[in-house]
């Protein structure tokens, strides 16, 4: 039988949680309609082990497809080929340390139906080690056609949660809508493209999805070329939503996204993982900005937000004193 969901979870050294991430997907109440596509990206432990025996030994073990990148290439490739492999008529993103609940996919499913969308997503919940729980709120807007304002309400306030939706896959073979080759940001890169080319969206008020927090995570580990890589990925974005023809009715938005994810944030961690010549970075990347015709100070969400004007304009004109003071703070960047 023709699935109609497939669910893409990337493997990479995962071997402590994904028998509880499969077992919950195991769980769903429309698992008779749910393929689960682990991608195996040639981790060093035994997490493919476990998911072969998961599949030749349990009772739902058949839902079960392995596939392989060529070689390592991070969660981007991975989910990339999921997308070309699927069979489902929708697709969800599941990492391989989180879990769901037993009716998240049922309830989407149902949304997508009752709204003809292209998207639809629930609420998150972080999860940490310590037992503390933080669940993640998203913006208050209506199912159905996404109209202007509640596009650039996403824009705003949305944040890229983008394992909490699936996708109708031919949505996003059509608009050519894909991970990015990048190691940062390649899945906010992906949940821009799909707010942008959405038509109709439906909306779950409900936790679904549950988010392990990890502090080895890849996005954690220390990289030198963090901050480049999140800048080079929003200029993507600008430039290719540039090229259809979607930026102009959006730019007051798109630029104040650009200023926050763009620039301040791969400010901030320059700052702190990695303060010497400071004052170069920080012009270097103001200029990156500038030359893609971001306009900052002007932007009207700008004006309003306290916090990103004094953080621009410390960075702007004392960048070492700013670096200072959040390396008192924190150890290392919290992004």
């Amino acid at each position: 039988m023709q699935p109609k969901l497939s669910i893409i979870i990337p493997l990479y050294n995962a071997e402590k949680y994904i028998s509880a991430c499969i077992e919950s997907l195991f769980a769903q109440t429309v698992i008779e309609h749910v393929e689960i596509l682990v991608v195996d990206d040639h981790g060093q432990d035994n997490s493919r082990v476990i998911v072969e025996q998961l599949q030749s030994q349990h009772s739902l073990g058949s839902c079960i497809r392995i596939l392989s990148t060529p070689k390592n290439s991070g969660a981007w490739a991975a989910r990339n080929l999921g997308i070309s492999e699927a069979k489902g008529q929708w697709i969800g993103f599941v990492d391989a340390d989180d879990w769901c609940e037993i009716d998240m996919y049922k309830n989407l499913l149902d949304a997508v139906n009752d709204y003809n969308a292209d998207w639809a997503y629930c609420l998150p919940q972080k999860e940490y080690s310590t037992g503390k729980k933080e669940l993640l709120v998203a913006p208050k807007i209506s199912s159905g056609y996404l109209s202007e304002d509640n596009r650039r309400k996403l824009l705003i306030s949305g944040v890229a949660y983008f394992w909490t939706g699936i996708y109708k896959r031919d949505f996003l073979i059509e608009k050519q809508i894909q991970f990015p080759n990048a190691k940062f940001s390649e899945d906010s890169y992906f949940w821009w493209m799909v707010v942008m080319h959405t038509t109709r969206i439906a909306i779950v008020d409900k936790v679904g999805y549950h988010y392990r927090i990890q502090s080895n995570s890849v996005s954690k580990r220390p990289d030198p070329t963090k901050s480049q890589q999140k800048q080079t990925l929003y200029n993507s974005l600008i430039e290719r939503l540039r090229s259809e023809d979607l930026y102009d009715n959006y730019k007051t938005e798109l630029d104040y996204l650009y200023l926050k994810k763009g620039l301040l944030i791969p400010m901030l961690i320059q700052a702190i993982n990695h303060p010497k010549n400071i004052n170069q970075h920080c012009a270097q990347m103001i200029n990156i900005a500038f030359s893609q015709q971001i306009e900052i100070t002007k932007n009207k969400y700008y004006i309003s937000d306290i916090k990103s004007r004094f953080l621009y304009l410390a960075f702007a004109y004392c960048p070492v004193i700013l670096s200072l003071l959040l390396r008192l703070k924190f150890k290392q960047d919290p992004f």
